[in-house]
């Protein structure tokens, strides 16, 4: 099954079969599209991978860094990029992959895992970065000063996270049509 999403054709144009009978539209429903759109090939074996993942965890010092956690969500991205790239490339019509098509479902993904309680370590990231040096603000800090986040972040990153997906989610197939047909 192709995940290449088909765009509709031109106003008046009209394709036809080797007879030279007029063919039917072929294009992408917005239903079709979400689907199409939905990156499936992770979303299916993330909890298991996670749960798997906090076992792990559990066992680490109290305070170290999730790396069991950012291992399988980077590695379920890489999946969805390298499966919807070769799902939606078309080597009979002489296209490669959709690319936009790839990045919607990487976005998908990626806000995914943050309504399921993962991560990416991006966070941490930039937590050690500003935590060590310079902030944003101006204002020099030493790795010791670290403020702890505010009690109400993690419901604040659990809703916007969970809005971002619906919004996402609904809003995507209605933007992306897919490339115009050749």
């Amino acid at each position: 099954m192709s995940l290449r999403v088909r765009a509709p054709l031109p106003p008046g144009e009209v394709r036809r079969s080797a007879g030279g009978a007029p063919m039917p539209a072929m294009d992408d429903g917005y239903m079709s599209r979400l689907v199409k759109l939905v990156p499936a090939e992770a979303i299916g074996p993330f909890p298991f991978l996670m749960d798997y993942a906090r076992q792990v965890q559990t066992q680490m010092p109290e305070g170290s860094p999730r790396w069991s956690l950012y291992f399988v969500a980077w590695a379920l991205l890489i999946v969805v990029i390298v499966l919807r790239a070769r799902a939606t490339m078309a080597p009979e019509l002489n296209q490669g992959p959709q690319w936009g098509s790839v990045l919607i479902a990487g976005v998908a993904f990626f806000i995914w895992v943050h309504v399921m309680g993962g991560d990416f370590g991006l966070e941490m990231l930039a937590n050690q970065i500003t935590a060590a040096g310079v902030g944003p603000d101006g204002v020099t800090r030493s790795p010791g000063a670290m403020q702890q986040p505010a009690a109400g972040m993690a419901e604040l990153k659990a809703f916007m996270a969970n809005v971002s997906l619906m919004l996402w989610t609904t809003l995507a197939p209605v933007v992306y049509r897919g490339e115009d047909p050749a």
